[in-house]
């Protein structure tokens, strides 16, 4: 984990982000999987290949990472909260 937060800091500072947004950059980085424990262990184990049903599901990870967070009352990102709303299936 700590490399991914490493490499996103020095990309972000590649592409000019401020020192603010380069520390929020890393926090996410750091945190970046969270949303994997709400993955069924059938598909974080399986080896080889995912199929498409379960190569969507953990492109949704973020997701589930971004609502656990917000849920427990964690300091947020308009922007991220605006992407995730997004991302969200409609009821």
């Amino acid at each position: 984990m700590r490399q991914v937060a490493a490499l996103s800091v020095r990309l972000a500072a590649a592409v000019g982000v401020t020192e603010e947004s380069a520390l929020v950059v890393r926090r996410a980085a750091l945190l970046h999987d969270v949303g994997k424990i709400c993955l069924p262990e059938s598909i974080l184990l399986k080896p080889g290949r995912l199929n498409e049903q379960g190569f969507a599901a953990v492109k949704r990870h973020t997701i589930h990472g971004a609502i656990l967070w917000m849920s427990k009352g964690l300091p947020q990102s308009p922007k991220v909260w605006f992407e995730v709303r997004t991302m969200l299936p409609r009821s």
